[in-house]
């Protein structure tokens, strides 16, 4: 159910709990910040804009006097982050075990 048909229906917001993929900025956004008032989410990646590595790419925005988009730093943007650095990391280690080039041939 959507944030704006729980809250015509009358239910309780604060009775809701919405794990993950129902609790991001563009979820609150679509309902309209004031009807989302109340409704409660869990993620699995941090939320705002203060983290380092985060901090480090609004930074490269900056640097290329470029504007920083409004997403960078939210729920999914991070995670989206989050999930790069363990890619990268992953083929880091392989090179690091097994050398140049990277394939699917060792495990």
């Amino acid at each position: 159910m959507s944030i704006k048909e729980l809250k015509k229906n009358g239910f309780p917001l604060d009775k809701v709990v919405s794990l993950v993929w129902g609790a991001g900025e563009e979820d609150m956004k679509t309902a309209g910040w004031d009807t989302a008032q109340g409704y409660l989410g869990m993620q699995f990646a941090g939320v705002a804009g203060t983290f380092p590595v985060i901090q480090d790419i609004i930074k490269m925005y900056q640097a290329e006097n470029q504007e920083v988009p409004e997403y960078v730093g939210w729920v999914y943007y991070n995670r989206g982050v989050l999930v790069a650095a363990l890619m990268v990391e992953a083929v880091r280690l392989a090179i690091e075990q097994e050398g140049l080039p990277v394939t699917g041939e060792e495990g």
